[in-house]
């Protein structure tokens, strides 16, 4: 059986669940036409492919997982799980829909965690 996280780019998206103080907090409200998330982004790169979401969130929690300064981060080719992760929030009134466009299509698998500041979690899947 193939290992459901093989070549795998999980997003953890953290909408008022706490800070992520290296990265900084992306603030979207309904008149935020759109937003570069790379200086909100926290990395981690999990050669096994095998850690769970809870996994990942205890090792930030100790603070194991650095941020990014690279405008475009590339991990080549891998069958690593890359986990990304960056905290939005929107401080307005209203509601807003948001999209997460990524930069290149060439990923098998991309799992989305929406962690809401309720702690429930939603996920989504796509790829190939």
């Amino acid at each position: 059986m193939r290992n459901p996280f093989q070549c795998l780019a999980a997003l953890v998206l953290l909408a008022g669940l706490g800070s992520c103080p290296a990265a900084g907090v992306a603030q979207l409200d309904d008149a935020t036409p759109g937003l570069t998330l790379t200086p909100f982004l926290s990395l981690f790169r999990d050669p096994s492919a095998r850690q769970t979401l809870a996994d990942v969130q205890r090792d930030w929690a100790r603070g194991e997982v650095p941020s990014t300064s690279q405008r475009w981060p590339s991990f080549g080719f891998t069958q690593d799980a890359i986990w990304v992760r960056f905290t939005a929030q929107n401080p307005g009134r209203n509601p807003a829909l948001w999209f997460l466009e990524l930069q290149t299509p060439r990923m098998d698998e991309v799992d989305a965690h929406l962690i809401r500041a309720s702690g429930v979690v939603d996920h989504f899947a796509a790829g190939n």
